[in-house]
């Protein structure tokens, strides 16, 4: 099912590119939120933790769908399907774990992490009939 690899493969390359397109948008408007200490490194850990997390499900995702075949299903592609299932574990929990001010980067991770980890469940079902 190459259509949810390229659904996942959307999802996190949005994930990647999010943190850099809103930062420079909370810079251009100067949005400061309440209670917020110091927004140039949040949004530095934000940036961070968003890219590497949406790269490494760009890069699973890209292998996957370079790899997938109708009748082929390897111990690989499903290792990688639970490696993008725990990063999307990790982004519903890192607004929290990480104390996340700025509410819009808490419901796009939450909201992403859940979107990777229902089509990884997913591809995990479909692969193992």
């Amino acid at each position: 099912m190459k259509a949810i690899h390229w659904i996942i493969f959307a999802v996190a390359f949005w994930l990647t590119l999010a943190p850099f397109v809103a930062g420079k948008i909370l810079s251009a408007v100067a949005l400061v939120p309440e209670g917020a200490n110091s927004i140039p490194s949040l949004l530095n850990v934000l940036q961070l933790n968003n890219f590497i997390a949406g790269l490494v499900i760009v890069v699973l995702s890209l292998v996957a769908i370079s790899t997938e075949a109708v009748t082929e299903r390897s111990e690989a592609t499903r290792a990688m399907h639970w490696i993008a299932l725990g990063i999307a574990v990790w982004l519903t929990v890192a607004p929290f774990a990480l104390n996340f001010t700025l509410e819009t980067f808490s419901w796009n991770n939450l909201l992403l992490g859940i979107m990777v980890g229902i089509y990884s469940l997913i591809q995990l079902n479909v692969e193992k009939a």
